[in-house]
């Protein structure tokens, strides 16, 4: 039996300085000078050996960009990487698994004028409104790929004004992702359920049972192509939704 699991970092294995606990048992990612960023509780290791160290083949499944994701200090034993959302596929060599990268990279060049466009709307959207923002282009392979937003001082409700604004307008196909104090403008070519899709398609055809492990609605999709879905119930977007439904 191969068992495959899909699974999500931030907030699944790992939470941020300012979420972590005081049950933090070690340094789960740095950031670019190399100082720590993210931390793993002595539960999420726990589960982390019992349910990805118990011979399944683990994808790593994340929004953070390749350069991010190499600074993810857990030592995971995986093949294959999909991170940006969905919008790169790294291959046992380390590099963008090349059919993959052949479909993304069609999809940024039908997008990119709307990707422009969003860019300058973000601008425009955040002048008016008076939010204190920044914005960029989410970049990987040489792809530019979605629009990212924060807020500068975590104001979320500020950040949650911006997005209201931006989706009136969006183009074709575009969605958007709001969790905390991050906003993704994002292309429908984009997404980890797509990515994930064509990889029990095309390279996991062996899966005889395959779990998704998330937090996130963006995680949701993809989750909901596995046979089981698992999710943690702090700092979690899918269970505070679920535990509203609980009686």
């Amino acid at each position: 039996m191969t068992v495959y699991v899909f699974v999500d970092l931030d907030d699944t294995l790992f939470n941020s300085d300012r979420k972590a606990g005081p049950d933090r048992s070690r340094v789960a990612a740095v950031d670019r000078q190399g100082a720590p960023l993210s931390f793993q509780s002595a539960r999420q290791e726990r589960f982390m050996s019992q349910v990805l160290g118990s011979g399944a083949v683990t994808v790593p499944t994340t929004g953070r960009n390749e350069a991010a994701f190499r600074r993810v200090s857990l030592g995971l034993a995986y093949k294959h990487a999909i991170c940006s959302f969905g919008g790169l596929l790294i291959g046992p060599d380390g590099r963008p698994e090349p059919r993959w990268h052949s479909v993304i990279s069609d999809g940024v060049r039908r997008e990119r004028s709307s990707l422009e466009g969003i860019v300058a709307e973000v601008a425009r959207i955040a002048a008016a409104l008076g939010a204190d923002v920044r914005h960029s282009v989410v970049s990987d392979a040489g792809l530019g790929l979605y629009v990212s937003v924060k807020h500068n001082a975590h104001e979320h409700d500020s950040l949650a004004g911006v997005a209201d604004e931006l989706g009136r307008g969006l183009p074709d196909g575009w969605y958007l992702h709001l969790n905390g104090n991050n906003l993704a403008v994002m292309p429908g070519f984009l997404g980890k359920a797509n990515a994930v899709r064509w990889y029990l398609e095309n390279v996991g055809m062996d899966a005889t049972l395959t779990l998704g492990v998330g937090d996130s609605f963006t995680d949701l999709p993809f989750m909901a192509l596995c046979d089981y879905a698992i999710m943690p119930t702090a700092h979690s977007q899918v269970f505070d939704a679920v535990k509203g439904h609980a009686r």
